[in-house]
């Protein structure tokens, strides 16, 4: 008998249609693995937006959001970083 909860068999937590709006333009592999392939640039996205999120759970207030702690834990700013060699 098989139990319900048994973790070998998870669903996906993905919903079909999200996953079918990604791959709509693969024609070949590289489409999806390659220098600028899709899971790049959506590791890339997930990982910004969990960083986002870490962020406004430690300062408690959303980026552009009404500054609520007493604390002045607050966003500098953002901007983009030139690297230089």
């Amino acid at each position: 008998m098989t139990d319900k909860n048994d973790s070998s068999e998870t669903k996906s937590v993905i919903p079909q249609a999200l996953l079918d709006h990604v791959i709509a333009n693969y024609k070949k592999p590289a489409d999806l693995i390659g220098e600028n392939g899709m899971l790049k640039q959506l590791t890339k996205a997930v990982i910004e937006a969990a960083l986002q999120a870490e962020m406004n759970q430690h300062l408690g207030h959303a980026h552009y959001g009404a500054v609520t702690n007493a604390s002045g834990n607050v966003r500098n700013g953002q901007s983009s970083q030139d690297h230089h060699r």
